[in-house]
């Protein structure tokens, strides 16, 4: 029975890490599309954090970890692809969740100047070294850190987060430090500007 078990949750694992992959293939070809059209419409930084609040704090429960989520009053209301933010910061949390044993990740939003909303993503996990901090972003790159490798990935959450980023005007920005966590941030036009950037932005029609 044993074996049975330590077969099934083996196959469980892979089948998790190939959606996984699929998903991310799915969504590279997205965003690497020569001529990309960005659907736009309007949200607030509230509605976006509480469905991702839904979404990961069973999984920080899962790790016994904490999970917070603080919004400064007064955010202005977004106008740019609720699709691209999500998948930013979905990648961002669900990171900084996987890297993370002890302790907990706070997502904090703010105003970063004008027109620009700040996403910062702090935990308490392993950090990353400075000399590995310049090749995050690389696609399908994963840290050499024997801690790191025991963890499921496919190398192109960063990689991803990158290239959405750069199409919404946006930049992602990380401090780490080993063995005491890490704090990304992602500053994001809260009306996103197709000047320059390669990428059609249409208005999103509403559903019927």
């Amino acid at each position: 029975q044993a074996d049975i078990d330590k077969s099934l949750n083996n196959a469980h694992r892979q089948i998790l890490f190939l959606s996984e992959m699929i998903n991310d293939l799915a969504t590279l070809s997205k965003a690497e599309t020569s001529k990309n059209k960005i659907e736009i419409e309007k949200f607030t930084v509230d509605e976006i954090l509480n469905e991702l609040d839904i979404s990961f704090r069973p999984k920080a429960d899962e790790k016994a970890l904490t999970f917070s989520i603080k919004i400064e009053p007064g955010l202005p209301e977004m106008k740019t692809s609720k699709l691209y933010v999500k998948d930013i910061l979905q990648n961002l949390i669900s990171n900084a969740i996987k890297y993370t044993q002890k302790g907990g990740v706070e997502v904090l939003a703010s105003k970063a100047s004008e027109g620009m909303v700040i996403f910062a993503i702090k935990d308490t996990g392993m950090g990353i070294t400075k000399a590995e901090q310049s090749k995050l972003f690389q696609k399908f790159w994963r840290s050499e850190d024997i801690h790191t490798r025991e963890t499921e990935g496919t190398g192109l959450g960063l990689y991803i987060t990158a290239k959405l980023a750069k199409e919404l005007g946006a930049t992602v920005k990380v401090e780490s430090v080993k063995d005491k966590g890490s704090t990304f941030s992602v500053i994001i036009p809260a009306v996103v500007n197709s000047s320059g950037s390669g990428v059609e932005v249409i208005e999103k029609k509403a559903d019927l």
